[in-house]
């Protein structure tokens, strides 16, 4: 999310002004602004800010190929990008969930990919990755996002994602672990 927040904005090109956004951004951004205005605590876990400049290049470089935005501007558009992520960050805390809370999400996927019932999600869940079944269970980033919001869940949490590791096992990632996924595309 913090990627969609921070790439809507307009520059100057030449005699014109262009507006960069994603199909989603504007209403993200104003989701987010909500929340804090309502007084919520929005985290971000360390390794998304790891991940977020890599992922900003390389959306705005698609960007400004498909808009035939010559390479110059796109140093300044990532730039522009990176200063809005900075402004969220500063509002939201910062945090790196202990290993025991890492190893409880590793255990709960696992559970999901040895329950039989659950056969359907995770052929769900292979089609939308376009992995094979037996590539899972979710790893890395996403274990430890949801361990981040987790940490939080003796409060009322929401995992804000675009993300089908935490979609399509919404209900279990509730009932297990008391986090409530919203999918982004709903705001």
């Amino acid at each position: 999310m913090c990627l969609e927040y921070s790439i809507p904005y307009t520059f100057h090109y030449g005699h014109k002004y262009i507006t960069i956004r994603t199909r989603r951004s504007e209403r993200i951004r104003r989701y987010i602004s909500s929340q804090l205005q309502l007084g919520a605590k929005l985290v971000i876990p360390s390794i998304v800010q790891d991940e977020f400049r890599r992922k900003l290049w390389d959306v705005l470089s698609d960007v400004v190929s498909k808009a035939r935005i010559p390479a110059l501007p796109s140093q300044s558009l990532f730039i522009k990008g990176c200063e809005h992520f900075e402004k969220l960050k500063s509002k939201c805390l910062e945090f790196t969930p202990e290993e025991s809370l890492i190893k409880k999400v590793n255990e709960f996927y696992r559970k999901i990919w040895a329950d039989p019932s659950l056969q359907k999600k995770r052929e769900v869940w292979s089609k939308i990755k376009k992995k094979d079944i037996n590539e899972g269970p979710p790893t890395g980033a996403d274990i430890i996002i949801l361990a981040t919001a987790l940490a939080f869940s003796d409060e009322e949490v929401e995992l804000l994602t675009l993300d089908s590791d935490f979609i399509i096992f919404k209900d279990e990632i509730e009932g297990e672990l008391g986090v409530y996924v919203r999918d982004a595309d709903t705001v």
